[in-house]
């Protein structure tokens, strides 16, 4: 009971508090007091984002994480984690009755998040879970075109938020005593923020400004991947993203 309590109490606390993200290794419990290192690449092709009023156009393209994941078990079933990374805001289209035919470039900043996840086997290998987590990653405004040419003098600052919440369902597939795979199937619903420090400062013919403070479009997204377990501590990870946002992510984690 007072197990049952303790992880109640940790996943509302995690969800509560916490923004949408790779899940992978936290489908698979590390052990009680079991540290884990996870290194993955996070590409996010596009989001969907909500436009705000006046906005005719905001797209955010192929913003890239890299970063590490470092996890420990708490209790059967249950880790906790924290990310240390790099991040760009991808490239960006922001366009409105004023500034036509704006894209901005940003360059990589710092990320950071943390989560918990819960997982417990029902039967037969089938299990099912709950992750929840919060990600966060600053990054300079490194190019600027507007209406087609370059503009100099560029500042500026983009800041994303992520919360994100996912229940999931996986099952344990042996190849070989060694070898097996652990696909694991999601819903998650996720809150996304974007909003600019300040003002993004630039010169094109005259000196100009941008900024803006947008949430996502859509709450609830696809997760769908698959670990390859390759011995008793090493396994490799692939997981996809749909609907709020298509991406993809490719890692690897070790659990001591």
């Amino acid at each position: 009971m007072r197990k049952t309590a303790l992880v109640g109490l940790l996943m509302v606390f995690v969800a509560s508090s916490a923004f949408a993200a790779a899940i992978t290794d936290a489908t698979q419990a590390a052990g009680k007091f079991k540290p884990t290192i996870t290194v993955e690449d996070n590409y996010i092709f596009n989001r969907d984002i909500k436009k705000g009023e006046g906005t005719t156009k905001f797209d955010t393209e192929k913003t890239n994480q890299v970063y590490a994941k470092l996890g420990m078990g708490i209790i059967d079933g249950l880790n906790i984690y924290t990310k240390l990374g790099a991040s760009n805001a991808g490239e960006i289209k922001h366009e409105n009755t004023s500034n036509a035919n704006l894209k901005i470039k940003t360059d990589y900043g710092f990320l950071w998040g943390f989560g918990s996840s819960y997982t417990k086997e029902i039967r037969d290998g089938w299990k099912i879970g709950m992750d929840a987590q919060f990600n966060w990653w600053s990054a300079d405004v490194d190019k600027i075109t507007f209406g087609g040419a370059n503009a100099t003098n560029v500042a500026g600052t983009v800041r994303n938020y992520e919360i994100q919440g996912t229940p999931y369902v996986t099952k344990k597939f042996e190849i070989t005593p060694v070898y097996a795979v652990n696909p694991y199937v999601g819903a998650k619903i996720s809150y996304f923020k974007t909003e600019t420090s300040k003002q993004i400062t630039y010169t094109s013919g005259v000196n100009r400004t941008d900024s803006w403070v947008y949430r996502g479009k859509n709450y609830i997204g696809l997760v769908v991947g698959s670990d390859l377990t390759i011995n008793k501590c090493a396994a490799l990870q692939i997981e996809g993203r749909f609907f709020d946002e298509t991406a993809i992510t490719v890692g690897g984690a070790y659990k001591f």
